[in-house]
């Protein structure tokens, strides 16, 4: 019965030392293990005197000395909350001048969603709402309709004029279907020419391409029409490093033939 108790004791040893490796295994680097003996501590009470020849391990943590990076990082942050404070301090006291000399801090409204997407139903009473958002933003592919209303439906020539500009600055292949659209609703010789000077033919056969044809080979069109639409096809024939071959076989081959001279002569100018 001794034997068998003294190797569930000498087990019970083996396993406390084992735990106690692998926990030192898993101290950090800087945590430092300082053997002691206990015989130079002079303030242990009397009955604790037999174990005055062992050693205790004792774990004393030390705290983790920061690494360059991190100590350069600590020190931008603290520049920055420094700065941070700084800057509040100064716009405390602007706003404590302000309230001083009677001015009281007010809530901005709120952005009025039918201003941003450019409702025609904002025409006349807010018109210069619209005026102010066609100049200011790029139009976006949602509100195409609505600004090609705005130009149909608007009184203002002012309006019409920017609502025209952002339908062609746009890069949306719709918005030159609404200004062909636009071209043949208003009755307006200013619209219309403005309209031939925005539409630009991007790829062959695309809108802006066979609309200008249509406009060379419509013998309703005037002459200072014709000139715009052959010399905006002449532009992309060029920008597309079109020769001669090309000018006749690609765009000369779809207009009729009595108005070839249109888009020759302008040719052999630049030649």
């Amino acid at each position: 019965m001794q034997k068998k108790k003294r190797i569930v004791i000498l087990c019970l040893c083996l396993a406390v030392l084992l735990t106690a490796v692998i926990l030192q295994k898993k101290i950090s680097p800087q945590t430092q293990h300082i053997s002691v003996n206990k015989e130079q501590d002079k303030t242990r009470p009397i009955h604790s005197q037999r174990e005055t020849n062992k050693n205790v391990l004792y774990r004393v943590e030390k705290p983790a000395k920061p690494s360059d990076a991190e100590a350069l990082l600590i020190k931008e942050m603290a520049e920055v909350k420094k700065q941070v404070e700084e800057i509040n301090k100064i716009e405390g006291l602007k706003e404590e001048a302000l309230l001083n000399d009677g001015w009281q801090p007010s809530e901005s409204e709120p952005p009025d969603e039918k201003v941003l997407n450019l409702d025609p139903s904002l025409l006349g009473e807010r018109e210069d709402r619209l005026q102010s958002m066609m100049q200011s933003t790029s139009l976006k592919e949602k509100n195409i309709d609505n600004v090609y209303q705005i130009a149909r439906q608007t009184k203002d020539e002012k309006t019409r004029h920017l609502a025209i500009e952002a339908l062609g600055n746009s890069p949306f292949e719709k918005s030159a279907a609404k200004l062909v659209e636009l071209f043949h609703d208003v009755d307006n010789k200013e619209s219309q020419d403005q309209i031939l000077s925005v539409i630009k033919p991007r790829k062959l056969n695309d809108t802006g391409f066979n609309f200008m044809i249509s406009v060379l080979n419509d013998q309703n069109t005037d002459n200072t029409m014709k000139k715009q639409a052959a010399s905006a096809l002449l532009a992309f024939g060029l920008i597309n490093g079109y020769d001669e071959s090309d000018f006749d076989s690609k765009i000369l081959s779809g207009v009729d033939e009595n108005t070839h001279h249109y888009i020759t002569e302008m040719y052999d100018l630049i030649k």
